[in-house]
């Protein structure tokens, strides 16, 4: 499954540019990530790398299921 671009724009101007995880297996725990990120970084492999996870795995190419993910935060959800 891969997100619409239309889909990740929206999502993006959401985040505010910073990583939106909030998984609790993660390092920072049930908090929000937060890692600055930069738009033209988009699956780099960079400290500002990022890319658009789904939250729930099953879940639909939507919006709604769209989070901005850190590239670290992104590789442990898989």
């Amino acid at each position: 499954m891969a997100f619409a671009l239309f889909v990740v724009q929206q999502a993006w101007r959401g985040s505010g540019g910073n990583c939106q995880c909030r998984a609790e297996a993660h390092p920072h725990g049930a908090v929000r990530c937060a890692s600055q990120l930069v738009w033209g970084s988009r699956g780099k492999d960079m400290d500002d790398g990022w890319e658009a996870g789904h939250k729930k795995t099953s879940g639909a190419d939507s919006l709604s299921n769209c989070e901005i993910q850190c590239l670290t935060c992104h590789q442990a959800a898989r």
